[in-house]
């Protein structure tokens, strides 16, 4: 994962993408997941991606952008596309702890 723009960006990184991943993680708890609040989650993970890489680092695509291990096909059923979104969450999930570890790397 690129570097963190400074070590204070380093810490509130850590700080702001953990109340993501916890965040996330109540959403898995209470689904199905309301459209609406998967995608304020995405953009608001989005804008604190942004605020501790910069705009243009490669994190924010990959991490928002990524996709769930379940099948996408037009007029899928419901059960189904729930799945894929809890699964793209769980995605998002992993990836965002990989930046936190990155950032108590660089914290430290």
């Amino acid at each position: 994962m690129p570097e963190a723009k400074n070590h204070e960006n380093a810490s509130s990184g850590i700080s702001l993408l953990a109340r993501q991943i916890e965040a996330a993680k109540q959403m898995l708890l209470k689904r199905p997941i309301p459209s609406k609040e998967y995608t304020a989650w995405n953009d608001q993970t989005k804008a604190h991606l942004i605020r501790v890489y910069g705009e243009r680092s490669p994190n924010i695509d990959t991490i928002t952008e990524a996709a769930g291990t379940a099948p996408v096909w037009l007029s899928m059923p419901d059960d189904v596309a729930e799945r894929y979104v809890a699964s793209s969450l769980e995605e998002k999930i992993q990836k965002l702890e990989g930046c936190v570890v990155a950032l108590k790397r660089k914290a430290k």
